[in-house]
């Protein structure tokens, strides 16, 4: 028997014996046969709401598990180059970071906190190796990243994470750009 028709039969119960057990008024077979209809319907739309929510559950563990065999998964680390611009002799670079937080050198070396580095028409350094402030390298916090003073021609920019000591973190992640000054 199923839920439904089990509590129509429990309903009827319910209102047959309150009437025989002495209640003011006895119900009419349809009295009967509306409330246990209404009280099918009401379930119905219980069940009914619980499969979507059950299906919706579904709908986003699926998603999850994508994400996860096409390597998206939240602890990735992301770094992209997501727009370049330039204006005048300065480059403009929006980029893109996961899970790290961009913040201005601190000291921290969690590796959870860091900042940009961009190396101008140089390789970049490895994992590691402390990252040092002079011409041709780029330390920011700020995102969009602004790169001044570029001579004209081709540019080559190499942007790397580096934490709060300027040394560089996840070796794994480089962004590349190549802009044009006029």
């Amino acid at each position: 028997m199923n839920k439904t028709r089990f509590l129509i039969v429990l309903l009827s119960g319910s209102l047959f014996l309150g009437a025989a057990c002495g209640g003011n008024e006895q119900p009419s077979a349809q009295d009967v046969v509306d409330e246990a209809r209404e009280t099918a319907e009401a379930a119905d739309e219980r069940t009914e709401g619980i499969q979507e929510a059950g299906e919706d559950v579904a709908e986003g563990a699926q998603d999850v598990a994508e994400d996860v065999a096409d390597g998206q998964d939240s602890n990735k680390v992301d770094l992209d180059v997501v727009e370049t611009k330039v204006e005048g002799d300065t480059a403009v670079l929006t980029m893109k970071v996961g899970v790290v937080t961009i913040v201005a050198a601190n000291g921290d070396t969690s590796g959870k906190s860091g900042h940009f580095h961009v190396f101008i028409d140089r390789e970049a350094l490895k994992e590691g190796e402390t990252i040092p402030k002079e011409d041709g390298i780029v330390h920011s916090a700020d995102n969009p990243i602004r790169i001044p003073g570029l001579s004209s021609g081709e540019h080559e920019l190499t942007v790397v994470l580096g934490d709060g000591n300027h040394s560089r973190i996840r070796g794994d992640l480089e962004a590349t750009a190549a802009v044009t000054i006029s």
